[in-house]
């Protein structure tokens, strides 16, 4: 059986389907759901560095802020890449992301504009090393912002310097199989550590001698800014500062009336900062893997939080010693009831004077068994054993008076 075919009706079928989707296309267009394209090159700037062909190149897409999906694209041998069909809605962003032998690069967050179906978005990249041969400080600053309830609250700024051609990616930890970058040593007894810039939560690890970041330094400029709490006991604070890079300059300042003081550190000041007051410490050409030690002085008095307990037996023991002279006194009275009476202050018997030495004896050979355990800080320990040895200096003046001295 034969069918014929109506010529007329397929021309005009024809001429219906493409004005239908003459009409789609315009609808589109004055919708803003024209398609866009994202083509970029990776571009390796490290001299004779290797080869960007075949790397995945992934395109995340966001839309209000929110991740829609990602998109891979495998560059050429070029390392030219390109995603196609792309939203140009005024809510679609995107930016790119990339893992080259090991260093990780990202590049700006992009969108069309009006009527822009085209962005043109490089990736520049660095071979690898982990040598931190190049790896030096500019200038480490260490501001002592304020001492409150026994802690001298700091702020840290230090500007890393890549000064060569190759991202360095670190070393990796054979335990924990995660890489290690940037060593920042801190000062023992660190607290309450911030993040305020050039550290991300997520990728540093802390422990008693300082941070362990695992991003990777390309080569140029880092600034990182730290803050913390750095506990103290006494007048004055020791603070022994380690460094793991060499360092071009390195300064401490602290508002006055504070004072700072330092081998091999040379006092400015005072400085005029905002209209405050500062004394500075500095120091020029400091090598890596050493170490500076600077004291504080001037500060807020304090108990060290392990000497409570010491404070505490030194006040029992000077009760002890006007309930005892006061027994001695009662027991003259055979018979008679023992009353412990409160006096206003205990006369400076020799009795007296005897018990007081002995109990101060007794404080400066706990004090010294606290230290030898490590339990409280040297200069603590130094301010408190002087102070309780003047005391004792005091009484035995008084004893030589009283011609009681053995």
């Amino acid at each position: 059986m034969m069918v014929k075919i109506n010529r007329n009706l397929i021309v005009a079928s024809c001429l219906l389907l493409l004005f239908l989707l003459g009409n789609t296309l315009i609808a589109a267009e004055e919708k803003g759901l024209t398609r866009g394209i994202i083509r970029g090159t990776i571009i390796n700037e490290t001299p004779a560095g290797g080869s960007v062909e075949n790397q995945e190149v992934i395109l995340y897409v966001q839309k209000e802020n929110s991740e829609e999906e990602s998109l891979i694209s495998q560059s050429d041998s070029s390392g030219t890449f390109e995603f196609p069909d792309l939203s140009t809605e005024a809510a679609y962003t995107y930016y790119l992301y990339l893992n080259y032998q090991g260093g990780e690069y990202t590049s700006a967050t992009v969108s069309f504009q009006e009527n822009q179906t085209l962005l043109a978005l490089d990736l520049v990249v660095y071979d690898a090393t982990t040598s931190a041969e190049k790896v030096e400080i500019a200038i480490d600053h260490i501001i002592i912002e304020k001492a409150e309830k026994g802690a001298l609250l700091i702020s840290e700024s230090m500007t890393f310097r890549n000064s060569g051609d190759r991202t360095y990616v670190g070393t990796r930890n054979q335990a924990s199989g995660a890489y290690e970058v940037l060593r920042i040593p801190l000062p023992a007894g660190y607290q309450d550590i911030q993040y305020v810039e050039g550290l991300m939560e997520c990728c540093v690890s802390q422990s008693e001698y300082g941070l362990t970041d695992s991003m990777d330094l390309k080569p140029g400029l880092k600034k990182v800014l730290l803050q913390y709490r750095l506990p103290y006991g006494g007048r004055s604070s020791l603070v022994h500062k380690s460094f793991q890079y060499r360092t071009a300059a390195f300064y401490i300042l602290a508002p006055a009336p504070f004072e700072l003081s330092g081998e091999s550190l040379t006092l400015e000041g005072p400085l005029e900062i905002q209209g405050r007051q500062y004394v500075a410490l500095g120091g020029e050409g400091i090598p890596a893997s050493s170490e500076i030690t600077f004291k504080i002085s001037q500060l807020p008095f304090v108990w060290p939080r392990h000497t409570g307990l010491l404070v505490v037996i030194s006040i029992l023991a000077f009760v002890m010693i006007g309930i005892s002279y006061s027994l001695l006194k009662k027991k003259e009275e055979k018979g008679a009831p023992v009353k412990i009476t409160k006096t206003e202050s205990l006369p400076q018997t020799e009795e007296y004077l005897k018990a007081k030495k002995k109990t101060l004896l007794s404080l400066i050979a706990h004090l010294d068994d606290q230290f030898e355990a490590k339990e409280i800080r040297q200069d603590a320990y130094k301010e408190m054993r002087q102070e309780l040895k003047e005391r004792l200096v005091k009484i035995m003046e008084k004893l030589v008076k009283k011609g009681g001295q053995k």
